[in-house]
This record gives C-alpha cells, structure tokens and sequence, in this order.
C-alpha cells in the first residue's frame, strides 16, 4: 500500500493552509492505519490510564508541562518548569548555556524521566507512553550525522528507523529533496557545506511526517545567513505542513521569528509570552534588554512568575481522521520489556556496513591490520638467531684437536673473531662487540688424546690436572635468552666433538641422558611454535574489540546514538546490530590471520583444521562482547583507553602468551586461568603442536570458556547500556 500527497489538486487547493493541513493529515492517518502499524501498536496491551490518554479528543496544545524538575546526582537542572506550546506554531525557549534547555528537550521526548511533574505531548502523558518513536522528529545539537553515508543512504537508514514502509520511504526522500534542494542523492555527508549536511539533519527529522519537531540549538556556530535560511524554513514547515515546532536558542534575536517564547534561566521559566506582549509587560523593545530585565528581577526577588497564557481550547473535537499522527500512536510496543523490531534492527546493520565500508582507514585496520601483525610476528620472533659474534682465543701447542672443536661450533648460529690475547678478547666482551670470549688452554690437545688414548695411564693423573683442559667462556649474559642459547649451543658442540674423536679412540664417550622418542613436537623446536597461539588469540581478540568500541563510543559523542534512540529504537537493538556486523567481518579477518600463520609461514600444524577455526572465532567473539562493555561503559574515548589499557594488557601479559604460567606463583597462576584468553590459548597449542582433537578435555575447556565469557561479557553489556540509555 502506497500513498501519494499531491501538492496540486482539484479537490485541495494548493494555496488553501487547511487544504495542505488536511492533505498532510491524510498521510498521517494512512500511516497510522496501515497494516503494517496495526501490527506494531497493540491497543490490548496499554493499561486503561493511557488508552484513555489516547483516545482523548485533541486539543490546540501540542506541549503542556506542568511543574516539572529533574536533578543530576542532586543538583537541580529543571526546577518547577511550567510551559506551553500551540500546535502549528514555533515556540522558542531561550537562555543562556547550561540553563537547562537540552535537559528539558530530553524530558520531552522521553529520553530522561523527571523527578516529579507531568509532560503532556498532544494530549498523551508522555512518562507512559514514551514519546520517542513516530510521533515526533528529533535534530540534536550539532549535525549528528554519518559521514560515511550518502544522502540517499542516511534518509532512507532513518525512515526505516521510524518504521516507514520502503515505498513511502522513497516518495518521502524525492519529496525531501525537493523541498530543501538538496545536492545529488549520491553524495556523501562529509562532502558536503555545513548548509546542505543541516538542511540533511533537518530533512532527517521530518522523514516520518511526524506533527511535532523539536531542534536542540540548531543554529548554534552556524553563519548569520544561513541561521536566516533556517528560520525561513520552519516558518515555511508550519506553514505548508502544520508541524508544531519546539526550538532552544542563545540567540536573543532569533526569537523574534517565533510565535511564542519562554525566557529561562538556572532551570526555571522566568517568563512566557508572544514576543510582543513580553516587551509590553517589561516595558523594552529588544530581547537582550528584555532578558537582562529578567534576569535583574529574579536576582532581585526570587520570586519572578512567569505569566502564563492559556490557550482557549475549542470544545468541538475533530473527526478522527483528522487527528494528527500523535495523537493517535499507541506505544505498545515500547512498553515491553525487550523492544526489538526487526525493520529497525536490519537498518542498523545495513549502516554500519556503510560507515566500514566508506572509512578507508577503519577497513583498513579491521582486515589488513591483523595480517600485518601476524607477518609481522612471523618475520621477528621465534626464529633462529644468526651470526652472533664470539671471541676465540686458542693458546694450544697442539691445536689439531681445538681446532677440530672450533669446526664443530654451528656457523649458522655464531660467528667467531679469533684474538691474538685472552686479554683482547675478554675486552671485546666488555666493551659489547661479542657476546663470550672462549679460551682454549695451551694442553687440550695432549689432555685429550691423555684422557681417551692413554686412558689407563691416565688414572696416575689428578683432578687438577684434568681440570686444565676445561675451556672457559667469558660471557655477556645482559641478555638472558642470548646468553643461555649460546651457552647451550657450545655445550652441544663440545658433545658432538667428543662423540666424534671418541670413535677412533678405545674409550667412547656417551651422554648420560638419552632422548628415547620424542612424543609430542619435533627434535628441533621452536619458539615461534610455542609463541604463535597466543599471538594470533591475541590479535584476533583484540582487533574488534577496538573496532567495535570505536565506533560505538563515536556515535555517542557525535550526538548519533542519542539521535538513534530518540527514534524509538532500544538499546538492545543498536549493540545487537553492531554484535551481528561485526560477527561477519571476523570470518573475513580470521582466515586472513591464520592463512598468512599457518599456509605463508608455515607454522607446524599437527592437529584437526575445524577446531582450530571455530576456537579463534569464540575467541574474537569474545573480543566483540568486551568492546560492547566497553562502549556501554565509558562515555567518551579517553575513558575508553584507560580501561583497555588497565584491564587488556595485564589480560595479555597473565595469558601465557609469550612465557608458561607455570613460572608464575600459584595465586597469580590460578587468577590467569580464570582469564579468557589463557586456557583457550592452551587448547589451541594442543591442537597446533599435540593433535589434540576436540574431545580432550584440555581443548573442550577453552570452548567452554569462550563461550561462556562472551555470553557473560555481553548480558553484561546489554544491562548496562540499557541502564545508561534508558530514561
């Protein structure tokens, strides 16, 4: 069913106000008694006080509030505002910043729930029956729009937020168009003058037909020209379209374009009126002096009431047909505990493909990034080192054998400089060009061919006599892992020398320990194989978790998911899209991740391919849920570093990615097991490096554990950002 407003008609005449007011009524009521709005608003489901709110004839107020007050953390922001606004007319709240204007802006559409006081919005408590929705068109302060969108995009991502159905979607856009001349559909946001991307916002907020618009402030840091150009045109939409408009403004001399204004000042209303009968009463002719008059009396008295004026409401009602849309909404379904529409939650999703897909730098982040990483990793960790220097200084007489020891020392892995003095060499220790100095004694030869030729002449010779064979090393051990590899590579040298020369003589030499088979892992491994699992673990948890808290909290300090909500769109709805988009990059990235780990580096893989896939999936799934924690939590990005930085670093550094947690002491050792990321890991070296299948309990635990921490993780934030974005 489609529906078509034809601004010449035979029936209507154009130039006739109650011609276009009754076409734009005739839309409205199409839309409310659609099939598809018949099915979302359920009468049965209101209490008998709010179908009675509903079904009260309409009058010529559209805004009543009445006493109304509201504190943050008890500092009174709102204190017993009273004020109306008539319907098809501009009213223009003015004071100074931080007055209390966006707060009460907020109370009435339903995004903050005063303390005491009663809003009415055409009749309808606006406490019960949650305004934000259909009913009412939203433009906060600021643009509040997506840059990475097209015009098209961005109208048509909003219309299916009010629900509007796709066909009336599109009459609404080419209507849209025209009637702000905006530029080509197809342009994006951010390519556009600061004029177009506010008419864009403007058009946003009237995309449903709604009867009621209400702008924070639009004209706030906007050029005097085009603050001109928007006055015209609301004055232009009361006029050809009867909306009713609430406007908040600093700017004294723009109320002079409303019909009616309220003064105010510390959360209080210090006067209401036309513009004229205000100068009338406080006897002045500008609204600077008028405000300061005001303000003089109530710093004087304390006491300064508003005078009210009443409006004489008709008593004749009209037909029902002919009430606007408000009026007759019913707000069933966000009474619910879950509001949850489907056209609504698609549209999400939609978007945030849109803004990845139109931010270069975000997919280049999401899908090159990781990869980079694991290249990264892959070309400087874990392989075997080459070429570190070492000192010789061989003072053997007979140096057949020390020089046949010196052939065994791996040429790959060190590099020798021989030194005409012990002196030199232990010097180049000292002063860093080599890393150990080895000193041959002057008897290794004759000692050794002693100990294994002559090995029974050999008992009338002492300790101390054998004990000046023994090679020494002077050795730089500032760096651990150096030092250590290279004391351990020279000691397999001098075992496989001894092994070799023991063959032609009578007395063999053997080790004493003997490495009968190698049950799990390769005779040379290393440390990249035991490193690569956390790594990968790693980046893929981290990676959206960035990106998914990134661009949540963006549309919170961009005024976006305020927008979001205020057309009636819940909390659950915008973190689950974002869950759902984000759910189908990481295919993507994770096959990027492990192709470049397993396929172009060729990391050892011993076990089945399918665990190994889902169990790195689990765990970005994890990353996602603690982004969303994140972004429920922290109002703005610097909150946002320092949580990740105080909690996924140490998370990284307890999970046993780049040392075992058994180095640790045992409380710190039980806390890293309870982490997410450190029995996963351990289930995927299970896989990578034993071939451990699924059904083992060392890799079914990191599926568990994944599975429930993203579980966890993400009720949590739902509650949460439920309890943050709920009025």
């Amino acid at each position: 069913m489609s529906f078509k407003v034809h601004k010449n008609s035979s029936s209507i005449d154009s130039d006739s106000d109650d011609g276009r007011l009754a076409s734009l009524d005739a839309l409205r009521f199409a839309l409310s008694t659609a099939p598809f709005f018949r099915r979302i608003h359920n009468i049965e489901r209101l209490d008998s006080d709010s179908v009675r709110d509903l079904w009260t004839p309409p009058d010529k107020c559209a805004i009543n509030v009445n006493n109304v007050c509201f504190a943050y953390n008890k500092q009174l922001v709102l204190d017993n505002v009273n004020l109306q606004v008539p319907k098809g007319r501009i009213y223009a709240l003015l004071g100074s910043t931080s007055s209390g204007k966006t707060t009460l802006l907020k109370c009435l559409i339903g995004r903050l729930r005063p303390q005491s006081g009663h809003i009415r919005v055409f009749g309808t408590n606006v406490c019960n029956s949650r305004v934000p929705g259909i009913g009412v068109g939203y433009m906060p302060q600021g643009i509040a729009l997506h840059n990475e969108l097209t015009i098209n995009e961005t109208l048509e991502y909003y219309g299916n937020l009010y629900c509007v159905p796709m066909a009336l979607i599109n009459q609404r856009i080419n209507f849209l168009l025209s009637l702000f001349n905006l530029p080509d559909e197809k342009k994006l946001i951010r390519n556009l003058t600061d004029n177009h991307r506010w008419r864009i916002s403007l058009a946003v907020s009237l995309i449903h037909s709604p009867p009621l618009l209400l702008l924070d402030e639009p004209t706030v840091n906007v050029d005097p020209l085009i603050r001109l150009s928007i006055w015209d045109h609301l004055n232009c939409l009361c006029r050809e379209e009867g909306l009713t408009v609430f406007i908040t403004t600093h700017y004294m001399e723009e109320a002079d374009g409303a019909y009616k204004i309220g003064l105010m000042r510390d959360g209080r209303i210090l006067a209401e009126d036309k513009p004229n009968a205000l100068f009338l009463r406080f006897n002045t002719n500008t609204f600077d002096k008028l405000y300061l008059k005001l303000c003089q009396i109530d710093n004087d008295f304390k006491q300064l009431q508003p005078n009210f004026v009443i409006e004489d409401f008709e008593s004749t009602t009209l037909p029902i047909a002919d009430w606007p849309l408000c009026e007759r909404r019913l707000t069933a379904m966000n009474s619910q505990l879950i509001n949850f529409n489907f056209l609504r939650f698609f549209a999400s999703i939609k978007k945030n493909v849109y803004v990845i897909r139109g931010n270069l730098f975000l997919m280049l982040f999401f899908f090159m990034f990781p990869s980079l990483q694991i290249i990264l990793f892959c070309l400087s960790i874990g392989n075997q080192m080459r070429d570190l220097p070492i000192a010789t200084y061989n003072s053997d007489k007979f140096d057949h054998l020390s020089r046949q020891f010196l052939r065994f020392i791996d040429n790959e892995f060190i590099r020798q400089y021989e030194y005409s003095s012990i002196d030199s060499a232990i010097n180049s220790v000292v002063r860093g060009h080599v890393w150990t100095a080895i000193e041959i004694p002057d008897n290794f030869s004759q000692m050794i061919e002693t100990k294994y030729i002559h090995f029974n002449s050999s008992t009338n010779l002492t300790i101390q006599d054998f004990s000046t064979t023994h090679i020494k090393l002077y050795t730089d051990l500032s760096n651990a892992l150096i030092g250590q590899l290279l004391i351990h590579s020279l000691i397999k040298s001098v075992r496989d020398f001894l092994s070799t020369i023991s063959d032609k003589y009578i007395a063999k030499y053997s080790s004493p320990i003997v490495i009968d088979q190698i049950i799990y892992g390769s005779e040379n491994p290393t440390f990249k194989e035991f490193l690569a699992p956390g790594y990968v673990v790693a980046i893929v948890f981290v990676s959206p978790m960035l990106l998914t808290a990134y661009l949540l909290i963006k549309d919170q300090m961009n005024g976006l998911l305020e927008r979001c909500l205020s057309t009636g769109t819940s909390g659950f709805e915008v973190l689950l899209s974002h869950f759902i988009t984000q759910l189908k990059l990481l295919v993507i990235q994770e096959l990027l991740v492990l192709s470049v780990t397993f396929v172009i580096y060729k990391v050892p893989m011993r076990g089945p391919v399918m665990p190994l896939l889902v169990l790195v999936y689990l765990q970005g799934v994890v990353g996602i849920s603690f982004g969303l924690l994140i972004s429920a939590i922290c109002p703005n990005a610097i909150s946002a570093i320092l949580l990740t930085s105080g909690t996924v670093i140490p998370g990284v550094f307890l999970s046993g990615i780049t040392w075992p947690i058994e180095a640790m002491p045992r409380p710190l050792a039980m806390l890293s097991k309870a982490l997410p990321l450190t029995l996963p890991i351990e289930s995927m070296r299970c896989i990578i490096s034993r071939g451990t299948n699924v059904f083992s309990l060392k890799v079914l635990i990191g599926f568990i554990i994944s599975c429930g921490y993203s579980l966890l993780i993400t009720l949590f934030a739902i509650f949460i950002f439920k309890w943050r974005t709920s009025s």
